[in-house]
């Protein structure tokens, strides 16, 4: 069970997905890539997906994500349109540090 806030809300925990790809993926992981894109930046967007990083040699994909639990951050990823192609290890994290982006301040002058 998630821990409860002072509200006595849920709280969401942080889980890492290290995700191994095929080195010789077929033709249909291939077609499925836009609906994986698709998927992960509506994914992005609601913030349940925190981050997604490619490796450069395409072979391994990490995803920080947010769920109640473990289960529940499987059912996440699960739910991939790339899933089953998909080596997944899921790993709750302590803490992820990030930097965070602003917008610029705009001078009226």
């Amino acid at each position: 069970m998630a821990p409860r806030t002072e509200s006595g809300t849920f709280s969401l925990r942080e889980y890492m997905a290290d995700i191994a790809l095929p080195p010789n993926p077929p033709e249909e992981f291939f077609s499925m890539i836009p609906l994986q894109r698709l998927h992960i930046n509506r994914l992005l967007d609601n913030g349940v997906v925190t981050s997604y990083c490619l490796t450069f040699d395409r072979s391994r994909l990490w995803v920080t994500l947010r769920a109640h639990s473990e289960e529940a951050a499987v059912e996440i990823v699960a739910a991939f349109p790339l899933f089953r192609w998909m080596e997944v290890e899921i790993e709750q994290l302590m803490f992820r540090n990030t930097v965070v982006t602003t917008m610029p301040v705009v001078s009226m002058n």
